[in-house]
């Protein structure tokens, strides 16, 4: 019994959110980050030249160096008031010609809005080149976009957030049940019931749901942020190991019931 305790609560742990809000400075690629603060300087104080030449040679042209012209002056002359990574990855490819690809998403903070780049930096034979950069300009900060709130939410927000937490809660009573019903190969149906099938997604920031019908998760629900520029998704899907257990339960209990009638019957001896 402890043991099949422990385990429940270890697949509790397991299963439990992930978000990556934060992150920690020595884990920032520096000579990439180096590069795209560089880039950005260069860009503030008008050095259109150098930020051109740091993008890769296939994407040169007259019409990259108008739009680098626009952005500074769409900044020039703007107080920034604060700066921070919001999210990065690194990617190496080994092969005949290695190459290693950073992307890096910045939040530049300015007293009238946020200014957001992504960078797609690519590393060949020791050089460094922008191979894709993504600028957008909003209002309010992405993180408070992007914030868990039931604020100015509808009906689907609140239903899929009940529903998590009545999923595992119905999956966590039947396990509890499971145990204590005198039945064979329980530790396969322990694992039958943990798991949901068919998914259900929900962007908690857009409102836009989605079914995947290949889908399993363990305890039923969960939910999950990759870094501060992706909203919180929350998913749950239908508890069908949980469900049959509860008919095979009641089949058990009428079993249990028949064979107890019997006895009784063979047990009354007629006068």
């Amino acid at each position: 019994m402890k043991k099949i305790i422990l385990f429940i609560l270890s697949i509790i742990l397991l299963s439990s959110c992930n978000t990556s809000d934060k992150i920690s400075e020595k884990d920032i690629p520096k000579e990439a980050d180096l590069y795209a603060k560089t880039f950005v300087n260069n860009l503030i104080i008008g050095e259109i030249d150098t930020c051109y030449a740091q993008f890769d040679i296939q994407f040169q042209n007259l019409e990259l160096k108008n739009f680098l012209l626009k952005l500074n002056q769409s900044i020039l002359n703007k107080k920034m008031i604060g700066l921070s990574i919001l999210q990065y990855s690194i990617n190496s490819i080994y092969s005949d010609n290695p190459m290693t690809q950073y992307e890096l998403v910045y939040e530049y903070q300015y007293p009238e809005f946020y200014l957001y780049y992504t960078f797609q930096i690519q590393k060949i034979d020791g050089k460094m080149t922008i191979y894709h950069l993504n600028i957008s300009i909003l209002n309010n900060s992405i993180k408070e976009i992007n914030r868990f709130t039931f604020k100015d939410k509808g009906f689907i927000h609140y239903f899929f957030f009940i529903i998590m937490i009545l999923i595992p809660l119905f999956i966590i009573i039947t396990i509890i049940f499971c145990i204590k019903t005198p039945m064979k190969r329980k530790w396969l149906w322990i694992l039958f019931i943990l798991i949901g099938f068919v998914g259900f997604k929900l962007n908690w920031t857009t409102g836009y749901s989605e079914i995947q019908l290949v889908h399993f998760k363990i305890l039923g629900a969960g939910f999950i942020k990759y870094g501060a520029v992706n909203p919180w998704i929350l998913s749950f899907s239908i508890p069908v190991g949980a469900i049959i257990f509860w008919f095979k339960r009641a089949g058990i209990k009428r079993k249990k019931l028949r064979e107890f009638e019997e006895s009784i019957d063979n047990t009354v001896q007629p006068l």
